[in-house]
C-alpha cells in the first residue's frame, strides 16, 4: 500500500527491537534456570549429606548398644536398622 510504505523502516526497526528483547529474555531465563538448577543441586547435596550423617550416627549407636551387651533384637527395634546390618555389626 503506497500510504504505508513510509512506515516500513519503522516496522523493521521495531521488529529488530522485539527480537533483541526476546533474545535477552531467553538468555535471562536460561541463566535463572541454571541458577535454580544449581541451587536445587546444592540443596539435594546437603540433604544427602544430612541423611548420610544420620545413617552413620545410627550405626554408631548400634555399635555402642552391641558393645554394651544389648541384643541384636533390641538394637534392631531401637535403631530401625535391618537385622542383617545389625548382625554384621555384631560380628565385628
Amino acid at each position: 500500500d503506497p500510504n504505508t510504505v513510509h512506515l516500513l523502516p519503522e516496522v523493521l526497526e521495531m521488529t529488530e527491537l522485539m527480537r533483541m528483547v526476546e533474545r535477552k529474555a531467553a538468555k535471562k531465563g536460561r541463566e535463572e534456570g541454571r541458577e535454580e538448577g544449581r541451587e536445587e543441586g546444592r540443596e539435594e547435596g546437603r540433604e544427602e549429606g544430612r541423611e548420610e550423617g544420620r545413617e552413620e550416627r545410627t550405626i554408631e549407636i548400634a555399635k555402642a548398644m552391641l558393645a554394651a551387651g544389648d541384643s541384636v533384637e533390641k538394637v534392631v527395634m531401637i535403631t530401625g536398622l535391618a537385622r542383617d546390618v545389625v548382625e554384621t555389626l555384631s560380628s565385628h
